[in-house]
């Protein structure tokens, strides 16, 4: 009887443990690519930033001038960010993208209204980024 439920609490913790991909569900990580803290929000500077998964899975910049966005490509894994990028509250400003496909290959104008808050999720596959857009939050 004893080594029967020890057999079972053996296999019920088994059953228990998480899988160590639960640590970065934002992408694969073969190779032991960088894990990142999916919760954490990690602040950009306006206005030629660089976009690394390094940095964490959301990141936002508030816009004080017209910006310039590049991504810096993965090696060897696949990853997922979202960017959350806040319209001035006294000006309109405008963001170039830099190697990014779009739906319909335009890239989205970002939103003039003050204060506006556009999303910009995209997956970064080591040689492309493709990115989409939900506009106009307020």
């Amino acid at each position: 009887m004893v080594r029967k439920l020890a057999f079972f609490w053996l296999a019920l913790s088994a059953l228990c443990v998480i899988p160590a991909f639960a640590q970065a569900p934002g992408y694969s990580s073969p190779g032991g690519a960088p894990a990142y803290n999916e919760g954490a929000e990690y602040g950009l500077t306006c206005c030629t930033p660089t976009v690394a998964l390094t940095n964490g899975a959301d990141q936002s910049m508030t816009l004080s001038a017209n910006a310039t966005i590049a991504f810096t490509q993965p090696s060897g894994y696949v990853g997922r960010v979202t960017l959350f990028v806040t319209q001035a509250a006294a000006a309109s400003y405008t963001i170039t993208w830099t190697s990014v496909k779009w739906p319909g290959g335009v890239a989205p104008v970002m939103t003039a209204a003050h204060g506006a808050i556009d999303v910009y999720s995209c997956k970064l596959d080591g040689t492309y980024t493709y990115c989409t857009a939900v506009q106009n939050l307020q």
